[in-house]
């Protein structure tokens, strides 16, 4: 044992106070033992939040989706109400007519890229006129390019025959131009409005579509011609 004794404290003696601690190649050893942990740590934290970001777009979508469905359906429960029934004090059969703008006329045309009814969607006692259209990719109605296509929703409340949605005038040199928009397709007369005073229009013109941009030529007495 005295022997053993010795040795240990000569050892002790001859160990260089430096040589404490880890090496170099210890320390590089945990270095890269904790980069490859954490890679793995951050790499699963990415593919996690882009999972997240996916699901999150398809609870978006299905959300969007559901909305544009219940907004469909509220539109067609109201559908021809007012209807015809309801002003007819008589009990007798009542015959609809679809020029008059205080009574909805239902389901006014569907095909292929387009749904038009009416109804007092709002509640506010005014019929209006809903269509529901398909969009190409490029905006245009009715579709020509291809798809994804967009399903579009306008409402604008239903006129009296004969007068315009909306009439824009504007001067483009000495022209003046009227654009007409009609809610629904067919014959219609274009008549002059009062504050269309600056483009006057002679006589009438009949016209046929949903939509039409006319030219007025102004002539030497302040009038106008309408042209196509």
């Amino acid at each position: 044992m005295p022997i053993l004794k010795n040795n240990l404290y000569r050892l002790s003696l001859t160990r260089n106070p430096r040589s404490r601690g880890f090496s170099l190649v210890e320390l590089m050893i945990v270095v890269a033992i904790l980069g490859i942990v954490l890679g793995s740590v951050v790499r699963y934290i990415g593919v996690a939040t882009q999972r997240s970001k996916v699901e999150q777009t398809k609870v978006d979508l299905s959300q969007e989706a559901r909305e544009f469905v219940d907004e469909f359906e509220r539109d067609i429960h109201q559908a021809g109400y007012p209807n015809c029934k309801m002003f007819n004090m008589t009990g007798t059969s009542c015959v609809l007519q679809y020029n008059n703008p205080q009574i909805a006329a239902g389901l006014v045309s569907v095909d292929s890229t387009q749904v038009v009814f009416e109804g007092d969607i709002d509640g506010d006692g005014i019929v209006d006129s809903v269509w529901y259209r398909l969009l190409d990719s490029a905006g245009n109605f009715p579709p020509t390019g291809t798809c994804p296509c967009t399903i579009q929703r306008g409402v604008t409340p239903h006129l009296e025959p004969g007068i315009a949605e909306r009439s824009e005038q504007w001067k483009a040199g000495r022209a003046c131009r009227l654009r007409w928009r009609f809610i629904h397709s067919g014959q219609r007369t274009v008549r002059r409005r009062r504050h269309d005073q600056r483009c006057l229009l002679r006589g009438r013109k009949h016209l046929q579509g949903f939509s039409r941009v006319f030219r007025v030529r102004p002539d030497r007495h302040h009038g106008g011609t309408l042209a196509r």
